[in-house]
């Protein structure tokens, strides 16, 4: 049995009997993804096609022979050293069950139909709130139009100081029909040119009414305290953290929707993609890996197990919170891809740095 919290060094030994094989598909495996590495590499050892397989964290040295396959929330980024660039996945080796939802498709699908990375699961940023002790009525909770309102006033908090959350105000803050569009290739690596309105306004994200005073500096466990039956205050989270995390009290979340004056939406949130560096048309193993991963079995696994809700339509929901979030992504215009990974050394002008950045040294309530 895989429990939670398992580590990368699981990953490095699973399925070590095969480790003396020529192997012919390594995956590497993220830190953000081990735990669903750690079910691949489990259910690969009765996975037809997969014999070879060879399971390993993406900080190791480049596997020297073979197709690599990577599972990781920021494709092209992060790589161990010695990466070649990525090679796009075939459309026709995907399995059918694999049916993704239109605002992923968008992030990963070129126009010929293969990918530049494949989604497979997602997560989204949102806020909860904390039923009143004896109350039958559910908390009400802002979507992120609403943080102007006078109600919401020095009401909501989050672990700003963590990168993820700055990325989804951000984005949130910043998205209207005119911003650059999301897609795989290149978002985590581009420049920031393209956002230098969003960024120059970052001030006026950060002294929001809304905020209770010094959420840009706290992290998760700051806001404890806090955490209580009746507490007047509104927190920022993920649905991971929410349904991990759920203990004797009654809470409420509900994805953070950004709409736009044409009624439509936007979602920001941690999203897992597949990317591939080899020649994924010569690999059998690869069919085998996506026939896994894509299938509904495992992906209720993942989501039960671990919390990550499937891209793929074809799977079932977690529960009638994961449904919400999904209907949410559902009509959802855009899904912005965050991290909470960023590499030691972030490139000059990079966006995902310049962000942090601007947040570091903007005007806070």
């Amino acid at each position: 049995m895989i429990r939670p919290g398992i580590g990368l060094a699981t990953l490095a030994i699973a399925l070590s009997f095969l480790a003396s094989c020529s192997p012919r598909l390594s995956l590497l495996v993220s830190p953000e993804a081990a735990e669903v590495g750690a079910l691949a590499a489990q259910a690969a050892r009765q996975a037809k096609g997969l014999e070879g397989l060879v399971v390993l964290p993406d900080a190791d040295p480049w596997p020297a022979k073979g197709l690599v396959a990577r599972l990781t929330s920021t494709p092209g980024w992060n790589l161990p050293e010695a990466a070649p660039r990525s090679s796009p996945i075939p459309a026709a080796v995907l399995p059918p069950a694999y049916a993704p939802l239109s605002v992923f498709a968008a992030l990963g699908q070129t126009k010929d139909g293969s990918w530049d990375a494949l989604p497979l699961f997602f997560d989204a940023v949102g806020v909860e709130a904390y039923y009143r002790e004896g109350s039958a009525a559910a908390p009400d909770l802002p979507n992120w139009n609403q943080l102007g309102e006078e109600r919401w006033a020095g009401r909501v908090t989050l672990p700003g100081g963590q990168p993820m959350y700055r990325e989804a105000v951000f984005f949130l803050g910043e998205s209207s029909p005119q911003s650059p569009a999301p897609h795989l290739e290149g978002w985590f690596s581009q420049s920031n040119a393209a956002w230098q309105r969003g960024l120059s306004r970052v001030s006026n994200l950060t002294t929001l009414s809304a905020w209770v005073s010094s959420t840009w500096n706290f992290a998760p466990g700051d806001l404890d305290i806090w955490r209580k039956a009746g507490s007047p205050y509104v927190f920022g989270t993920t649905y991971r953290s929410f349904e991990i995390s759920r203990g004797v009290l009654q809470r409420r979340f509900s994805a953070w929707r950004r709409s736009y004056d044409s009624g439509q939406t936007a979602l920001a949130g941690q999203a897992l993609f597949l990317e591939v560096y080899g020649d994924a048309k010569k690999s059998k193993g690869l069919e085998a890996l996506l026939k896994l991963l894509c299938s509904p079995e495992f992906q209720i696994e993942v989501g039960v197990r671990l919390k990550w809700m499937a891209v793929s339509q074809s799977t079932s929901e977690i529960d009638g919170d994961s449904a919400a979030v999904r209907d949410a992504a559902r009509a959802a215009l855009r899904f912005f891809p965050l991290t909470e990974r960023l590499p030691g050394s972030i490139p000059s002008s990079n966006l995902l740095g310049e962000i942090q950045a601007a947040f570091n040294f903007a005007k806070k309530r």
